[in-house]
């Protein structure tokens, strides 16, 4: 219930947004040995290969809002819950 209390709470997306690129800079999101694979650029193995990615090309670069009314957020029992959503970039 908090976790889907909290998703639906003021601007969940810009609050999402604003803390993602901390974290994902910091490298606590990824293991090392994360494996990535975009539709164009192809794979990037590793953290600090994929931090450094994200870093040059979408910290500070892209922007993306929450399309009101899309948040779907589902509880998974004894887990969390997982949640989808349109966005506008």
């Amino acid at each position: 219930e908090q976790v889907v209390g909290a998703a639906l709470g003021e601007e969940p997306g810009r609050v999402v947004a604003a803390g993602a690129s901390a974290v994902l800079l910091a490298g606590t999101f990824f293991i090392d040995d994360v494996e990535f694979y975009h539709d164009q650029g192809g794979v990037t193995l590793g953290k600090q290969n994929l931090t450094e990615s994200l870093k040059k090309n979408i910290c500070g670069k892209v922007r993306r809002e929450l399309v009101p009314g899309t948040l779907e957020v589902y509880p998974i029992h004894g887990y969390g819950a997982v949640a989808g959503h349109c966005s506008r970039y």
